[in-house]
């Protein structure tokens, strides 16, 4: 019995097999094979193709901590500038930031789903503000008569109090009677014009019903639609809506 020995055949150096002369002929690929012919050069590292093109990445500097950090860093932005270069300059940064805003805001205003707050985004939100927008409803003028009615709280005479006292009655239940109409007739509307559409229930009436609560001249984003009045025509909006709705519709295509 051997432990941990080695064979002596095994151990024996195996005879040399013939060699095989290489062949100087080059095997064609066939068609349909994994085969990948070599590039004939190494690839190159992204950071070097990235330095090529004047690309720069790394580690993002820290927020200023103090107003004199902050000074010193915009004063590393102009090294180099006389003071009149460094003057226009900051002139030029600030015209351009100040029209860029005026582009947003204005976009906003003009309801672009690209500059809207997340809660107007969307052709259903578009509509629901059409809806309201062409709409007459007393509570447009909630927070102004409100206001004048708690004014005249302050008017020490018992009569005009009680008088004061039920006008708040009265419009708390013309407030409750709107809100019900708004809620249950956007929802409605909305749920024909956009069958099998999540966001058409009692958030979408919410939504409406706070952008009605709003005078006109301060609604964001601003009204697209002339306000219909009752004794005018009787469509609940609904036409004006859909008109306006898809005319923006169109419109953001065509500038898509």
């Amino acid at each position: 019995m051997k432990f941990f020995r080695r064979d002596p055949q095994e151990s024996a150096p195996a005879e040399a097999e013939p060699a095989v002369e290489a062949t100087t002929e080059t095997v064609a690929p066939q068609k349909g094979s994994a085969y990948t012919p070599k590039k004939g050069y190494a690839t190159p590292r992204r950071r070097d193709v990235e330095r090529a093109r004047g690309i720069q990445r790394g580690p993002v500097a820290p927020a200023p901590m103090t107003r004199k950090e902050a000074r010193a860093r915009e004063d590393a932005r102009y090294t180099g500038m006389t003071k009149e270069e460094k003057k226009a300059a900051k002139a030029r940064e600030t015209e351009e930031r100040r029209m860029q805003q005026e582009y947003r805001r204005q976009r906003m205003a003009a309801g672009d789903d690209d500059y809207v707050l997340p809660r107007d985004k969307g052709p259903i939100r578009r509509f629901a503000r059409n809806w309201v927008d062409s709409t007459w409803t007393p509570i447009s003028w909630l927070f102004p008569i409100v206001l004048l009615l708690l004014i005249g709280t302050m008017i020490p005479n018992h009569a005009v109090q009680k008088t004061i006292q039920y006008l708040m009655y009265f419009f708390f239940i013309v407030l409750l009677i709107e809100t019900f109409r708004i809620c249950i007739t956007v929802s409605r509307v909305a749920k024909k014009k956009f069958p099998g559409k999540k966001d058409t229930g009692f958030r979408l009436g919410w939504y409406a019903f706070m952008r009605a609560t709003q005078p006109r001249r301060w609604r964001n984003p601003v009204p697209q639609t002339s306000p219909t009045f009752p004794w005018s025509k009787k469509d609940d909006g609904e036409d004006a809506a859909n008109a306006s709705s898809d005319a923006q519709s169109a419109k953001a295509r065509k500038a898509g």
